[in-house]
C-alpha cells in the first residue's frame, strides 16, 4: 500500500475561491422552492422522496463543504440546484426510500489525488493520519471525471445484507449478482471518487462509515477479474486512524464486506 502526495504533480494547484463565492452559491440556490416542482411535475412520489431526502440542504451543504475543501477552483461554473436534480429519475428517487440513512453528495470533477489531498489536509478524527491506497488504485488516480456529478447514497455507518446480496459467496460471484441487481432496478453502486466524497461528509460530523464492515467499490476502474477493490475506515487501532484503500481476490468469502447502493450521475451544464 502506498501513500500519495497531497498533490500529484499534474494536478493544476486549487486553491481559495474568490470572495464573490457567497453570491455564486446564491444564485445557484435561486428558485430551490420551486425547482422540484418543475423537474419532477406529475410525479408526488418523486417530489415526496426528494423533499423527505432535503436535496435543498444537501446540495448547499456540499457546495460548503466543497469550497472549504479548496476542491474548487477560482470562477469556476457551479450548477444550480435544477441542474442537479436534472441526473435523477422519478424512479431513482423513489428508490431511495428504501436505501440506508440516504446521503446527498456531489463531486467537482476533481481526481482522486486531489481529493485525497483535501482530505488529508483537514482531518476531522483525533490521530487521523493520511488516507492510504494499495498501488491498483494508481493508474487512474490522476484522472479527472469530465463533469461536476451529485448522488444520493447509501450512508449507514454499517450496511446490513439485502436480497441481493449472499455474503456467503465468493466476493466475485456476490459482484456479478449485484450488476445483474442494479441493472434490473435502474440502481447504481459505488466508486473510489464517491465513496471519498461520502466519507469526508461523515468524517466532518464525526460519524466515519465502515469501521467494522468493508464497502466494496464495484464501479471503480480498478475492479478486474482478479482485484475487488473496496474501502473502510481503520479506527481500530488508534494510532492509525485512516481511510484505506484496497483489494481482494475474487475467490474469497468475505461476509463483511457490503455493497452501497446509490442513484445519481454527472451534471449536465
Amino acid at each position: 500500500m502506498l501513500e500519495k502526495p497531497s498533490l500529484s504533480e499534474n494536478s493544476a494547484p486549487l486553491v481559495e475561491v474568490s470572495d464573490s463565492w457567497s453570491d455564486r452559491i446564491e444564485q445557484s440556490l435561486t428558485g430551490n422552492r420551486y425547482a422540484i416542482q418543475s423537474v419532477f411535475n406529475g410525479r408526488k412520489d418523486a417530489i415526496k422522496a426528494a423533499e423527505s431526502l432535503r436535496l435543498e440542504d444537501g446540495f448547499a451543504e456540499a457546495l460548503k463543504d466543497l469550497r472549504e475543501s479548496h476542491l474548487v477552483r477560482p470562477c469556476e461554473l457551479i450548477p444550480d440546484f435544477e441542474q442537479v436534480l436534472q441526473v435523477f429519475t422519478p424512479e431513482t428517487l423513489v428508490a431511495t426510500q428504501d436505501f440506508q440513512d440516504p446521503e446527498f453528495i456531489m463531486g467537482s470533477g476533481r481526481s482522486f489525488y486531489d481529493m485525497v489531498a483535501a482530505a488529508n489536509r483537514d482531518k476531522k478524527m483525533l490521530l487521523q493520519r493520511n488516507a492510504h491506497m494499495d498501488e491498483i488504485f494508481i493508474d487512474s488516480a490522476e484522472r479527472e471525471p469530465q463533469n461536476w456529478s451529485a448522488y444520493v447514497v447509501e450512508g449507514a455507518p454499517k450496511i446490513e445484507t439485502r436480497e441481493f446480496n449472499n455474503i456467503y459467496l465468493p466476493l466475485g460471484d456476490r459482484v456479478k449478482r449485484f450488476a445483474e441487481h442494479k441493472k434490473s432496478s435502474g440502481i447504481k453502486g459505488m466508486d473510489r471518487w464517491m465513496y471519498l466524497a461520502l466519507m469526508m461528509k461523515k468524517l466532518k460530523k464525526g460519524q466515519p462509515v465502515d469501521a467494522e464492515f468493508y464497502t466494496i467499490l464495484d464501479q471503480d476502474p480498478a475492479l478486474t477479474l482478479v482485484h475487488i477493490p473496496y474501502a473502510f475506515w481503520n479506527g481500530k487501532v488508534p494510532w492509525n486512524r485512516r481511510v484505506v484503500f484496497d483489494w481482494q481476490n475474487p475467490e474469497e468469502c468475505e461476509q463483511n464486506f457490503r455493497f452501497r447502493r446509490s442513484v445519481g450521475g454527472e451534471i449536465q451544464m
